[in-house]
């Protein structure tokens, strides 16, 4: 049983064969792609929603459950989610699922986050052929379409990696599910509990993701705000 067993498909995968839609055929001069956004943030759900709509019809939804709901009923040609959708699936989870019951689809990462371990803690892997975009490296959302016709290029077989670019910062697999807890606002004990360790353990580990970040906990009158800002930035990514 999967996490999206609570989210009925109805005929999802029933009728959806590869014969025919696996293509990007244009047979018409005003052609519109279809692009289904998902972010759980209303604001930038509405601020890119309008700017793609220039481009693409464009609906937009707030959880997975909607998105599922979404894509029986508009068949987009693309979609684009965030990672962090608050509580139940996240947007590793839905586009592993369209990677499995829907490949013709686009699919697209947009995160604030330089790695998708730092958005997600289940350790969900992007599916390969998904574009990847960090939201503080954008311009403009002509670069969100750009990434859009890139997904469905059909010639695509290989994941688009987040761009390790210079100002990031490399932390490992185990600091970043340290810091996300702490962007989460967990204390110590409860960061303890989380990782199932020894509250000293847990200390020493957030020492050393602060260490990672270049966090001085001795200067700094809150490490913690400093570290979660960072996380937000999008320049912290996993090596």
């Amino acid at each position: 049983m999967t996490v999206f067993d609570s989210v009925r498909l109805g005929d999802f995968a029933a009728a959806d064969s590869l014969s025919g839609r696996g293509h990007l055929q244009v047979v018409e001069d005003d052609f519109r792609l279809r692009v289904l956004l998902v972010d759980d943030d209303e604001f930038a759900r509405s601020v890119l929603g309008d700017a793609l709509s220039a481009s693409a019809e464009v609906v937009t939804v707030s959880s997975v459950a909607q998105a599922l709901q979404e894509i029986d009923s508009f068949d987009p040609h693309a979609v684009v989610t965030d990672l962090d959708l608050g509580p139940g699936p996240d947007g590793a989870e839905l586009l592993l699922l369209l990677a499995e019951r829907r490949p013709w689809i686009g699919r697209i990462v947009l995160s604030a986050h330089a790695s998708h371990i730092l958005a997600v803690g289940r350790g969900t892997p992007i599916p390969t052929g998904s574009v990847y975009l960090v939201k503080s490296d954008l311009r403009s959302a002509g670069e969100v379409y750009d990434a859009i016709l890139m997904a469905l290029d059909s010639s695509r077989e290989t994941e688009r990696p987040a761009v390790v670019s210079e100002g990031r910062i490399a932390v490992t697999e185990k600091q970043a599910a340290v810091l996300r807890l702490i962007s989460l606002g967990m204390s110590t004990s409860a960061i303890a509990n989380e990782l199932n360790v020894t509250e000293h353990a847990a200390e020493l580990a957030i020492e050393k993701a602060f260490d990672a970040l270049g966090v001085n906990a001795d200067e700094l009158v809150n490490p913690w705000i400093a570290a979660a800002m960072l996380m937000r930035s999008g320049r912290v990514y996993v090596k």
